[in-house]
């Protein structure tokens, strides 16, 4: 279906947002709660990314039921 072929197609912008965010944490280390933040930030894209899969399955079954 279009709504999880978009989804998945979208998995490796997480991980490229992710290594961005990263490397603006690691541009401004005399600023540690930015660099904080941003890492809070790459690490929820990097969840993103990796829960997507399963979570669209579980949105698939949540449909089925409904």
């Amino acid at each position: 279906d279009g709504w999880r072929v978009v989804l998945t197609a979208n998995l490796p912008l997480y991980e490229r947002l992710a290594d961005f965010v990263d490397r603006v944490a690691d541009d401004n280390a005399d600023a540690p709660q930015s660099v904080a933040r941003a890492r809070d930030m790459s690490g929820f894209f990097r969840f993103l990314g990796e829960r997507m899969p399963r979570l669209l399955d579980e949105w698939d079954a949540e449909r089925d039921r409904g």
